[in-house]
């Protein structure tokens, strides 16, 4: 496979369960330092949100999301990210059941506006909010996605 240069704003999504509101698997990125597991569909949001903080791009325009008590603060921007993986080593990386690429444009409104690729890099479908991501992701036509 021809290895693709891969954004500093895009995510690797290896989904090992994805069916309706079953939603498995492990986030990975050239600017993510370790993987990121996540189990359940409210588990991917916050966690998709909070590897793009620690990214830091592209920034929420307000204040990211929480359910702790303890106040929320600002990310912090990063105009270029340290790169933490070789663009072959997250290429390598697959799901059990689906592989596919987010590519986060910005984060409106506390709503996600982007581009999701399989793993050639043909796009699957643009997305301007969480909703419609998710929807994309769990669609049983793109099951071959793996």
């Amino acid at each position: 496979m021809k290895t693709q240069n891969i954004p500093v704003n895009s995510i690797r999504l290896c989904l090992d369960h994805c069916t309706g509101s079953q939603l498995e698997g492990t986030i990975v990125g050239v600017a993510l330092k370790d993987p990121v597991p996540f189990r359940g569909l409210r588990a991917f949001v916050t966690k998709v949100d909070a590897a793009f903080d620690q990214i830091g791009r592209p920034q929420p325009h307000q204040l990211t999301r929480s359910f702790n008590t303890e106040e929320a603060r600002p990310a912090p921007f990063s105009a270029n990210p340290e790169c933490y993986h070789a663009p072959e080593t997250i290429q390598a990386r697959r799901g059990q059941e689906k592989t596919l690429d987010l590519i986060m444009l910005t984060r409106r409104h506390t709503e996600w506006q982007g581009i999701l690729k399989d793993i050639g890099g043909n796009t699957v479908g643009h997305f301007s909010s969480v909703l419609e991501c998710i929807q994309l992701i769990t669609r049983e036509e793109d099951r071959h996605l793996a």
